[in-house]
C-alpha cells in the first residue's frame, strides 16, 4: 500500500545551459508524476500486488493519470477533489548532469482527509510506503499519520522515503528528526545528500546504528 501524491509532471530538459530571457533547445514532456505514484507503479511492475491511496481533481489529467496506473495492475484507491486540480510539478532537468529541481503546484494531492481513509483498505497490507511529501501539508499530513496507524494496526510494516531536502527541513531539522523518531519506520529511504542533511554533519552511520536520531 502506497499513499501520496499522483500528479502530472512537466519535464524540461534543455539541451544546453539556461539562458535568462531568451531560448535554448530541449525536450518538453508530460508524464505521469509523483515520488509515491511511481514507487507503487513499480512494485505493481515488479510481480508486488500494488495499491495506493491518492487525491486528484475532477479533471481530464486525473482521470488520465488514474487510468495509466491501473493499466500497470496498481489498486486505486482515489479521493476526487471539487475545486481543485490534480497536481502539477514543473521538473527542470539541468545539463550536463541531469540535476533535477522542482516547481510544485500539488493542488488536490493535499486534500486528502484522513476521513478518507477506510480501515478495510489496510487488511491484506504487508509494507505501507510513504514518502516525506505525504506528511507535508494540511489534511494530507493527518492522512499519512492515519495511514500509518491503520497499516501497524494490521500488521504491516512502514517505509519512509525522505525524498526531497527542501520539505524536508521546512519546519527544521530537529522537527523532522522528531516527526521521523515518531513514525519510527521500518525501512528509511534516502540518498546521501537528504541523509546528510537530516543528521547535520553526524556521521551518516547514526542511522545505522542508533535507535534514535542523534540531537
Amino acid at each position: 500500500m502506497v499513499v501520496g501524491d499522483l500528479v502530472l509532471d512537466v519535464v524540461l530538459a534543455p539541451a544546453e545551459p539556461i539562458v535568462i530571457g531568451t531560448d535554448v533547445a530541449g525536450r518538453v514532456s508530460i508524464v505521469q508524476g509523483g515520488s509515491a505514484a511511481t514507487t507503487a507503479r513499480w512494485l505493481a511492475r515488479l510481480g508486488a500486488h500494488s495499491s495506493m491511496i491518492a487525491a486528484v481533481g475532477r479533471d481530464s489529467a486525473g482521470r488520465a493519470l488514474v487510468k495509466a496506473m491501473e493499466a500497470d495492475h496498481v489498486t486505486m484507491r482515489v479521493v476526487r477533489v471539487a475545486g481543485a486540480t490534480t497536481g502539477r510539478i514543473g521538473v527542470l532537468v539541468a545539463p550536463p548532469g541531469g540535476e533535477r529541481s522542482f516547481v510544485t503546484d500539488r493542488g488536490a494531492a493535499l486534500q486528502l482527509g484522513s476521513n478518507d481513509l477506510k480501515a478495510a483498505w489496510f487488511v491484506d497490507a504487508d509494507l505501507l510506503h510513504l514518502t516525506v511529501y505525504s506528511l507535508l501539508g494540511v489534511p494530507l499530513h493527518d492522512s499519512g499519520l492515519r495511514a500509518i496507524q491503520l497499516a501497524r494496526a494490521s500488521g504491516a510494516s512502514v517505509s519512509l522515503d525522505l525524498a526531497s531536502i527542501g520539505p524536508l527541513l521546512a519546519g527544521g531539522r530537529r522537527a523532522a528528526r522528531d516527526l521521523i523518531a515518531a513514525i519510527a519506520p521500518d525501512v528509511l529511504f534516502a540518498t546521501a545528500a537528504e541523509a546528510e542533511a537530516l543528521l547535520g554533519g553526524h556521521a551518516l552511520t547514526e542511522l545505522l546504528h542508533t535507535p534514535r536520531l542523534p540531537s
